[in-house]
């Protein structure tokens, strides 16, 4: 028996269920891919890449004052943590092939990756980092949800992940955002300009 159908069992998956996810993904390659859309998920898929556009919007809303240094340390927590959890454990140890390498007649829109396919790191670390901004920066919660939603789709619409890799990705990520958000952290010492201020006014 392979590692994969061993990791399956484990998981306690059938062999019904994964014809399920298999049988979905196949009818929505079938599904019109239009050159404009698929270049939108192309490019979402890209960016999500490494939690790439997720690190940067942390870095830039740190910068424009938009978040504190505690909410940006948050999201790289649940991002690392993300990481700990699909790329050490997870897919090692499910060890699933991408779908067009176990299913000869997929037509990917993409470039196969060389990883393994179960679970979705981008669909997690999209799930992880809209969490986390949702909650500290709760004025563009539409906008951040929206986006991670692009980048979750996109790896399923490409042909390079299933169905259920996307969902037990979201289903990590919002976990390992759910872990970063309750770790108590230090509180931010003012700096020292502010303890002058302090200093004179009492």
């Amino acid at each position: 028996m392979s590692s994969y159908h061993e990791g399956i069992l484990r998981m306690g998956m059938g062999e019904a269920m994964l014809a399920i996810d298999a049988a979905f993904l196949e009818w929505i390659l079938a599904l019109p891919h239009p050159a404009w859309l698929n270049g939108i998920f192309l490019g979402a898929s890209f960016a999500g890449r490494g939690a790439a556009i997720w690190l940067a919007a942390a870095a830039v809303l740190l910068f424009a004052a938009q978040i504190s240094m505690r909410d940006a340390a948050r999201l790289v927590l649940a991002i690392v943590m993300v990481h700990g959890v699909v790329d050490v454990a997870v897919k090692p140890w499910i060890d699933r092939p991408r779908p067009p390498l176990a299913i000869a007649r997929l037509q990917p829109y993409a470039a196969v990756p060389d990883t393994r396919s179960f679970p979705s790191g981008h669909a997690a670390n999209a799930t992880a980092a809209a969490l986390v901004l949702s909650r500290v920066w709760r004025k563009a919660s539409v906008l951040v949800w929206a986006a991670a939603a692009v980048v979750g789709v996109a790896r399923v619409y490409l042909g390079i992940h299933y169905p259920l890799d996307a969902v037990a990705g979201c289903a990590i990520g919002a976990l390992c955002a759910l872990v970063a958000l309750a770790v108590p952290l230090p509180p931010r010492e003012p700096s020292s300009l502010q303890s002058h201020r302090i200093t004179k006014n009492s």
